[in-house]
């Protein structure tokens, strides 16, 4: 009995501790898996912060390397870089050093040898130059000096001020003659870089362009349309393509009435008629067969057989002064007229009819040089925005009247009006020339801002 009651109780203490496992298990899952997520970005965060680590030493080994690695004249050479030779043009000399420039940036070059590498790019007058300053400088002299140094004395030696006002002034006197739109505007940009106190707004640029344009453009395009000078290039290669277009069309013209022409003479040359050497002795013209004509008379002489413009009979005498050698519409004596006296004259003029012509009025240009503008104190000379175009200006506070170029008036602003009475204008040589037409209402600014017309 006492061996029976011992196994009930370790039966039901195996039961209890069996049901307090699972229950424990139970907790020891549920806080497990509450904590699980802080666990797992707490694993994040740690990876995040190691490969952050390990990533910045890796860069920071590469730009030591990089940093530690000098580049070669042989890998500076295998860029190609550009040429000079020593044109004394500032397009030519500004475009080499854009290109050395980047030839640098390409080869990861050294600030330190720049000045070298791109002085063994120098041939012919642009070496001898550089020999030069080798020799003044010296070779210590030659190592200090820095790239910006260096252009600084290569744009004073191949680029001086004279050839850049030189490029201003062709600048300003630029016009298109047969040149296509790519081509002027690839010359316009060009000799526009030198210019940019000419051009300080999109509407400058505009308005420079249109005027430097062939009047076969100028007078189809409005520059006032046009927002942006891209707009206004577009509308001239638009006109350009439709001249294109009319000049083929007109070839193709030319081309066809050549060709119908050719065959009308082939057409002709193969019906061509029988050539008669003797005149038909009845009516004196070339023919075949019967002649049905009239007889033809002389009306010289009343013969037959030829018409009077082939008589070969002497003329007859003059009917005015019987003189032979001449017809009385051919006598001298009837042609020495007597002249008409003034009096007669004034009496058809008045006759007439017509009203008399009002007198016009006379005006006299006199003659001032630059030199002499300057040292005149009634005169004002310079350089003034006409209708925000620049232009050279004389003022002159003696003069009723002022005189433009007939080039720079064809710019669109400029309102032309016929005189109500023409102009005679006396110049310094004492030549006259009558002045038709007139333009009003033209906008000056002055060099103070202020505006005048």
């Amino acid at each position: 009995m006492a061996d029976e009651h011992t196994f009930g109780v370790n039966s039901s203490e195996k039961v209890e501790l069996t049901e307090t496992q699972i229950m424990v298990k139970e907790e020891v899952a549920k806080a497990f898996e509450a904590a699980l997520p802080t666990y797992i970005e707490e694993i994040k965060s740690s990876l995040k912060e190691f490969l952050h680590q390990e990533l910045s030493e890796f860069e920071t080994g590469v730009e030591m390397k990089q940093t530690s690695k000098t580049t070669t004249f042989k890998e500076f050479m295998a860029c190609k870089p550009a040429e000079f030779k020593g044109e004394v043009d500032p397009l030519i000399s500004q475009r080499w050093i854009s290109d050395i420039e980047r030839t640098f940036e390409t080869s990861h070059c050294d600030p330190t040898e720049e000045v070298m590498f791109a002085g063994n790019q120098l041939k012919d007058r642009a070496k001898d130059w550089w020999e030069l300053l080798r020799k003044e400088k010296g070779r210590d002299g030659i190592k200090g000096l820095t790239w910006a140094q260096f252009k600084e004395l290569f744009l004073k030696r191949f680029c001086p001020q004279a050839a850049i006002d030189r490029i201003t002034e062709e600048f300003l006197h630029l016009q298109q003659k047969d040149e296509s739109i790519d081509t002027i505007t690839a010359i316009f940009f060009d000799k526009a870089k030198f210019c940019p106190d000419l051009l300080q707004t999109e509407r400058m640029w505009i308005n420079r362009y249109h005027t430097m344009l062939n009047t076969k453009y100028r007078e189809f395009l409005t520059p006032s349309k046009c927002e942006t000078l891209n707009e206004l290039i577009n509308c001239a290669r638009e006109r350009e393509l439709e001249l294109k277009r009319q000049e083929d069309r007109g070839d193709k013209r030319k081309a066809e009435t050549e060709t119908g022409s050719s065959k009308k003479a082939k057409f002709a040359k193969s019906f061509k008629k029988p050539v008669f050497t003797k005149p038909c002795p009845n009516c004196g013209r070339m023919h075949a067969g019967e002649c049905r004509a009239r007889p033809v008379v002389c009306y010289k002489y009343g013969k037959l057989g030829h018409l009077a413009t082939q008589c070969l009979s002497p003329p007859s005498l003059c009917y005015h002064c019987y003189k032979p050698g001449h017809r009385r519409s051919e006598c001298p004596e009837l042609k020495r007229a007597a002249p008409i006296s003034d009096d007669s004259r004034s009496f058809k003029s008045q006759g007439s009819g017509r009203k008399p012509e009002a007198p016009k009025p006379k005006g006299r240009a006199f003659q001032i040089s630059a030199e002499e503008a300057k040292v005149t104190s009634d005169v004002v000379t310079g350089t003034f925005f006409v209708n925000s175009i620049p232009a050279y200006v004389l003022f002159d506070s003696g003069a009723n009247r002022s005189f433009v170029s007939i080039k720079f008036v064809h710019h669109p602003s400029f309102v032309l009006e016929k005189l109500p009475v023409p102009l005679e204008v006396e110049v310094a040589d004492s030549k006259s020339f009558f002045v038709f037409d007139i333009y009003r209402n033209s906008e000056v600014v002055e060099e103070d801002g202020e505006e005048s017309d």
